[in-house]
C-alpha cells in the first residue's frame, strides 16, 4: 500500500448518520430478518453472518443497533477528484448474491 488518506466531508456524515437510523428501524422488520430455512445455501450464509458478526465485535464503538464493520475502499487515482467531491457511487442493479 503507497498511501491512505483519511477524508471527513460533514455532509456525507451527517448522510450516514440518517442511514444508520434507516438501517435500524429497518432492522425491527420481518422482511429485513434473516430466513435461513428459505436460502438455497443456508450453511453458507450462516457461515457468512457469523464472519460478519466477528467482525462486527472487534469495532469497539458499536453501541447501536446498526453495527459497523471496518472495510478498506481502494480507488483509481484518476477518480480520485469525483470521489471527494461527490462520494462513491451507488449503483443500480444487483447481482445474483444475496
Amino acid at each position: 500500500m503507497e498511501k491512505i488518506e483519511y477524508i471527513f466531508n460533514p455532509d456525507h456524515y451527517r448522510m450516514f448518520l440518517g442511514q444508520l437510523g434507516t438501517v435500524e428501524n429497518c432492522q425491527m422488520e420481518s422482511a429485513f430478518q434473516s430466513k435461513l430455512g428459505m436460502e438455497n445455501s443456508p450453511k453458507e450464509r450462516q457461515l457468512v453472518l457469523d464472519r460478519l458478526d466477528t467482525l462486527c465485535q472487534q469495532v469497539s464503538h458499536n453501541r447501536r443497533r446498526a453495527r459497523i464493520v471496518r472495510m478498506w475502499h481502494g480507488y483509481r487515482k484518476n477518480i480520485l477528484l469525483n470521489l471527494l467531491s461527490d462520494g462513491f457511487a451507488t449503483l443500480g442493479f444487483l447481482d445474483d448474491g444475496w
